[in-house]
């Protein structure tokens, strides 16, 4: 099983810094803040984490496998701002993100297709009786 840096609950991004309030799954809720006015809110983050898988360079450099933050051209499909009055707007959506992606990842061990569940692409292959190749 490959491990994945887990974000820090503070998470200083250009001129903003984040501060964790709530997180389930791959979606958190955060405190937004100036970082040249860090006791001023800003507004809040609802963003929704990705995993990056290990990177491995020519020159020998190693990033580790990890989760991401929304970079600034995400805002808008995986980072959502809120204004510092509109707490409630973003508790709402941060609310429907986990719902709509609280299992991000099938199952390591996925049911059978009697069940009518998630099958594991080579017990379908073998119960159908196919080659491999999916049209």
């Amino acid at each position: 099983m490959t491990e994945y840096r887990i974000l820090p609950p503070v998470i200083e991004r250009g001129i903003y810094k984040h501060r964790l309030i709530e997180r389930k799954g791959m979606v958190g809720i955060y405190q937004s803040y100036l970082r040249k006015k860090p006791h001023e809110l800003f507004g809040y983050c609802v963003a929704r984490i990705t995993r990056e898988k290990e990177a491995r360079f020519k020159n020998g450099i190693v990033i580790p496998a990890r989760e991401r933050f929304p970079s600034p051209s995400r805002i808008g499909t995986h980072g959502f701002f809120y204004q510092p009055n509109s707490l409630d707007y973003a508790i709402e959506h941060y609310h429907e993100l986990v719902r709509k992606f609280s299992t991000p990842y099938p199952p390591k061990n996925p049911t059978s297709p009697s069940e009518n569940t998630i099958t594991r692409f080579d017990e379908e292959n073998e119960q159908l009786g196919g080659d491999g190749v999916v049209a």
